[in-house]
């Protein structure tokens, strides 16, 4: 299918043809990098927080948590927060490059007119790429991208 992206948007530029599929591809292994476990166990602590509000979209207390001048809109309430299962961070400097791995819940669909409610979540697991900025003695978020480390590697 030809798909073409510019200015931060995907398009689909023609009709899809029959292809064989490709090889699978093997994803390198991420480089090794000296870890801050201070660093790491005080993110542990505050990107609960910041997820919960990134998960609701709630711009005012989101911004508490953003470094001054960045932007982020939010999941508009269509996860809920489960935990942070584990960040990774490495050793040095005011602005740290992170990676977080965030479990979401995935609230069950209302059920069908006439059927009783399962009253069950899902949940997915997902890493996020983070760029971190320590200002008086506390860590704000510049920047949140998906991260191409899988879900639990460290």
């Amino acid at each position: 299918m030809p798909v073409y992206a510019a200015a931060g948007g995907l398009g689909i530029s023609g009709q899809p043809a029959w292809l064989p599929a490709p090889k699978p591809a093997v994803q390198p292994a991420p480089p090794a990098v000296n870890t801050d476990s201070a660093a790491e166990s005080e993110l542990m602590g505050q990107l609960p927080d910041f997820f919960k509000a990134y998960a609701s979209g709630d711009q005012s207390t989101l911004g508490r948590f953003l470094a001054p001048g960045t932007s982020v809109t939010g999941l508009g309430g269509t996860v809920m927060f489960g935990s942070v299962t584990g960040v990774t961070a490495p050793v040095g400097g005011t602005i740290r490059h992170i990676v977080a791995t965030v479990v979401w819940e995935i609230p069950a669909a209302a059920p069908a007119k006439g059927t009783r409610a399962a009253n069950t979540t899902a949940n997915l697991e997902m890493t996020y790429a983070l760029t971190i900025e320590r200002q008086h003695g506390t860590w704000y978020v510049q920047s949140i991208a998906p991260s191409t480390q899988a879900a639990g590697q460290p």
